[in-house]
């Protein structure tokens, strides 16, 4: 349990003989011993001391001490000037626990002429002081807190320069009041290097021991001359100032806004002095400001920047530990600032916030996020957290600036990889993802159809080679049965495709339900010659339904147009099948004059050109051209019996049949097969022996 009670050492110091130290408690320091000596002297000569005397406030490093003086004047003694002057030493450990240095002047007793010397028995080696919380600072006129908030400024407005403030002589209490209420408001390592002095017509400072704060008489001429390059209160205009308001009601109510608890707690490592009180005083305000918004964190965090200099702190640990859980109102040097000391925030408020944090972070620079998590530690706690946290439209707008990172946020946000709007990001962010996708088997069926659907054509390439020519074809064939999209939107997809006609037959061969109009998409991204038939029946002859409801007519054209040029070519083992699922189709689109030019460019070169018939009658031309190829490859005699929609596409078959070469004889052929079937009608058979028996 922390001691409620101060132990303080003392010494006297008097004319005898000269001034010297009459008697002493406090073990010094030889170095400290001479500095007592001078300060327990008169500030400066021929000064006018009142009968309540002055204080002197320095510290003796050496002895770790703070010493407190009063000193009087000594009218009874023979030499002029003579002083009394009783010096309290604090240790520093015990500076820090004094809550109201005012407590202290009740310690101070003037020395005697007679009882100077140690041997006077009410002397004693150490008092003691009860730690009791500040007494309200109570200003009895409007001009003296005037003159308190003028001596705040100089103080801490000018935190380089001396500090001189000028006071009548019947002001002396007052102003010892004001001094050690400031001085109780200081945090230790500030009070402990404070040097003030309430009365001397002199600058008292030396080179290496500058004092912060002089009191001169009002009845001192040419003052300004005495304290060079020092800050007078005097000249001072009081404007409105946040931070002066904040002090003064601290001193009018002090324990009310904490603030002497936050600047002990927070100055406790700081090394820059007076300069850093406004900031840290701002700093208290922002941080018990119920209202906070962007601004004050912000400029929370630039006051830690400005009063640490950089170096960690507790004042930074404080304020860290705060503002972490308002990282969304951070800007970018403050985020920054948080990043570089993420080892002073409190674990569990970094780990509550962390997410919040790297939010803020990606917000302004996604590549600042990439290097936390390559940093590792809590570093890589922020990132992980902020992956999981940002909204994915933003990972997205983010990621292609912080290249290889793109990897590990796919890995660990995996949904992006299934989100169309990956696909219409940055064309290398979205080849990442692909190849990323492509190595998750659970992803990568989900994250194909959404590029499939995507329509993004730059990533085609890629996505065959990442995920495989059979994989893209499988759920290309899904997607053109599934008439989510129009097959022309695919068509880019099937013609990168066709670099794997293998794969072609395959998804041709056993893919069920692909319907006519998906049939004739694969068809118009290939040719007809491309996909192979090196064994079994043709894979187009499986994949083609002969009823297809619902069949597009162009598509049905096209379609059949395609299968029935593939007949005339070279791949296909199956012919007749080719040619008995496409030949009507094609020549009622040719009779009736709605075979499209690309329809018809798919069989024009296969047919044969003859003055019988007009270039134009495609009709004409396609039945004579099926006729010539019975007979040319000598397909099945049942089949050709079976060619053509009535009496009159046959009749066209049949006669140009006749007159190929070796043609009456294929037509005997059928002949034989009339005879041995009932299939076949009166009429056919008709027209088959008068191509036989005619002279053509």
């Amino acid at each position: 349990m922390a001691r409620q009670r101060i132990v303080i050492r003392q010494a006297v110091h008097g004319y005898v003989e000269g001034h010297r130290e009459l008697w002493n408690s406090a073990q010094l320091k030889q170095r400290d011993s001479k500095t007592v000596l001078i300060y327990s002297d008169t500030s400066s000569s021929g000064l006018p001391i009142g009968e309540g005397g002055y204080l002197t406030g320095y510290p003796l490093p050496e002895s770790g001490y703070y010493a407190l003086a009063r000193t009087w004047p000594a009218p009874e003694m023979q030499r002029p000037g003579a002083v009394w002057t009783h010096t309290l030493f604090i240790e520093f450990a015990d500076v820090a626990r004094l809550r109201d240095a005012t407590t202290l002047l009740a310690l101070f007793r003037r020395p005697e002429a007679t009882s100077g010397s140690k041997s006077e028995s009410s002397r004693e080696d150490v008092l003691e002081l009860s730690v009791t919380e500040s007494e309200p600072l109570d200003f009895a006129t409007e001009s003296d807190e005037i003159w308190y908030r003028q001596l705040l400024v100089a103080l801490y407005g000018s935190p380089d320069a001396k500090a001189v403030a000028v006071c009548g002589s019947d002001d002396a209490a007052r102003i010892e009041r004001n001094v050690l209420t400031f001085w109780s408001q200081q945090w230790p390592r500030l009070r402990r290097a404070m040097r003030f002095c309430t009365l001397t017509t002199a600058d008292r400072s030396a080179p290496k021991s500058v004092f912060d704060l002089q009191i001169v008489p009002d009845s001192e001429r040419g003052v300004r001359s005495k304290f060079p390059s020092a800050t007078f209160a005097q000249d001072i205009t009081v404007v409105a100032a946040d931070w002066l308001d904040h002090l003064v009601l601290d001193s009018k109510k002090p324990g009310e806004s904490g603030l002497r608890d936050f600047l002990q707690q927070a100055g406790a490592d700081l090394t820059t002095g007076r300069r850093a009180f406004v900031p840290l005083t701002r700093l208290h305000m922002a941080l018990t400001n119920r209202t906070s918004s962007r601004d004050t964190w912000n400029e929370a965090l630039s006051l830690v920047r400005e009063v640490s200099s950089g170096e960690p702190s507790t004042a930074a640990q404080l304020v860290l530990t705060a503002a972490i859980g308002n990282a969304s109102n951070l800007d970018a040097p403050s985020l920054e600032f948080a990043l570089s000391n993420l080892t002073l925030v409190d674990r569990q408020q970094l780990v509550a916030n962390a997410g919040a944090l790297g939010v803020a972070v990606w917000r302004f620079a996604p590549l600042r996020l990439a290097q936390l998590w390559e940093s590792g530690g809590l570093g890589r706690e922020v990132a992980s957290s902020g992956l999981d946290a940002i909204e994915p439209d933003a990972l997205l707008e983010g990621l292609p600036v912080t290249g290889e990172f793109a990897d590990t946020a796919f890995k660990l946000r995996p949904e992006l990889l299934t989100s169309a709007a990956i696909w219409r990001a940055d064309p290398a962010l979205a080849t990442r993802a692909i190849r990323t996708a492509a190595r998750n088997v659970e992803i990568a069926p989900r994250a194909l159809d959404q590029l499939i659907a995507s329509q993004s054509t730059e990533l085609i390439p890629t996505a065959f080679e990442a995920f495989g020519n059979e994989n893209v074809w499988r759920h290309l064939a899904t997607a053109l049965t599934s008439r989510e999209q129009h097959a022309p939107a695919l068509l880019d997809w099937l013609q990168a495709g066709m670099k794997y006609p293998g794969t072609v037959a395959q998804v041709l061969a056993s893919t069920r339900g692909l319907d006519r109009s998906a049939l004739a998409a694969i068809a118009r991204a290939s040719h007809p010659d491309l996909v192979p038939n090196d064994f079994g029946d043709d894979p187009w002859v499986i994949a083609v339904q002969p009823t297809d409801a619902g069949v597009i007519p162009d598509d049905d054209a096209y379609l059949f147009s395609y299968l029935l040029a593939r007949a005339f070519g070279v791949r296909s083992r199956n012919i007749v099948g080719l040619v008995e699922l496409a030949l009507n189709a094609v020549s009622l689109a040719a009779a009736t004059n709605v075979l499209t030019q690309s329809a018809w460019q798919l069989l024009a070169p296969h047919l044969p050109e003859s003055h019988d018939w007009q270039s134009w009658d495609r009709y004409q031309r396609l039945l004579a051209g099926v006729g010539q190829l019975y007979v040319r490859k000598n397909l099945a005699v049942d089949s050709f019996g079976r060619l053509g929609r009535d009496t009159s596409d046959f009749n066209c078959i049949v006669s140009a049949a006749a007159k190929e070469w070796g043609g009456r004889g294929y037509l005997r052929g059928v002949r034989r097969e009339f005879k041995s079937s009932h299939d076949f009608s009166s009429q056919r058979r008709r027209i088959i022996e008068d191509a036989i028996g005619s002279w053509f």
